[in-house]
């Protein structure tokens, strides 16, 4: 499911009041790095590593990032990035260069606002869930948002009107669910 408007609950949300004060925050805090370009997209897979927390693999990781970096590859060679260990510095230095980034739903999201004012972000959602923050985020900081919520079907090619969306409510099962989308899906997202 490919949605590209903001739920109604998260309208009220609000990170900036402008996009200028996001532009104004970035100019801030990046400075005169120079901005990715726009007329020549430049794409990342922001991925999760595994983390083992208690007795359970937490992730939200894209297991298929090499089908995906494959079938983007008209984009040229687009890098699979991992924030865990790195810098704030190094995180915003990416962010700022990036202006299509593809990424699991989760808190390495925060360098949205870093990002080049002509960028867009494609999230994704394990089944059953899907959160506005970072939308609302997107929104705010001028970015543009897509995001694809998978179903509990994905890959099977079999329909799923049965899955019971929930806003928030699967949080545990979210943080632990690895992630499948459709490379050609991405794509499709991407060239939107």
């Amino acid at each position: 499911l490919l949605l590209r408007d903001h739920p109604k609950q998260w309208l009220n949300q609000r990170f900036f009041a402008s996009p200028s004060h996001a532009q104004s925050l970035r100019t801030l805090v990046v400075g005169r790095v120079a901005p990715g370009s726009c007329h020549e997209p430049s794409l990342a897979v922001i991925n999760r590593r595994p983390v083992f927390r208690g007795n359970l693999w937490s992730a939200r990781y894209l297991t298929n990032h090499r089908g995906i970096k494959d079938e983007l590859r008209a984009w040229g060679d687009v890098p699979e990035v991992f924030f865990e260990n790195w810098t704030i510095n190094e995180q915003l230095r990416v962010a700022s260069r990036i202006n299509i980034m593809i990424s699991p739903h989760g808190a390495q999201l925060w360098v949205i606002p870093f990002m080049p004012s002509c960028g867009g972000l494609l999230e994704i959602f394990p089944p059953g869930y899907l959160s506005g923050h970072y939308m609302t985020l997107a929104a705010d900081a001028g970015i543009i948002h897509m995001s694809i919520l998978l179903s509990s079907n994905h890959g099977t090619g079999v329909a799923s009107e049965e899955d019971q969306l929930t806003w928030n409510a699967n949080r545990w099962f979210a943080r632990n669910t690895d992630m499948c989308p459709a490379p050609s899906q991405v794509a499709l997202a991407v060239r939107r």
